[in-house]
């Protein structure tokens, strides 16, 4: 949705840790879709 750019700031930082490895886990998953 975001993107990329969204990891550097936009509130991502005041997740919750749950919410944190959640959007990790979505991020590596559009890297990797990426690469594809």
């Amino acid at each position: 949705m975001g993107g990329v750019t969204s990891f550097s700031g936009n509130g991502k930082m005041n997740l919750s840790s749950e919410e944190k490895e959640i959007y990790a886990l979505e991020k590596a998953l559009q890297e990797s879709e990426i690469e594809k």
